[in-house]
């Protein structure tokens, strides 16, 4: 799977097997140097307000 600089992972704690892998997920992408951030640094600095829709695209769409 990719990971590119800024991507948002997401990940619901509903299914047991979801919990479980997540130290596996976050162990193989901080050995590839990926390391984290809060959704808020991530979009700083716009200031994040609940309930509202953002989209950051930094690619244009492709036809």
């Amino acid at each position: 799977a990719e990971a590119p600089v800024g991507a948002i992972i997401l990940s619901h704690d509903i299914h047991k097997s979801t919990v479980e892998a997540v130290p596996a997920i976050i162990a193989a992408l901080h050995a590839r140097g990926i390391h984290f951030v809060t959704v808020s640094k991530l979009f700083e600095p716009q200031t994040l307000h609940a309930q509202t829709v953002y989209i950051r695209q930094t690619d244009p769409p492709s036809q």
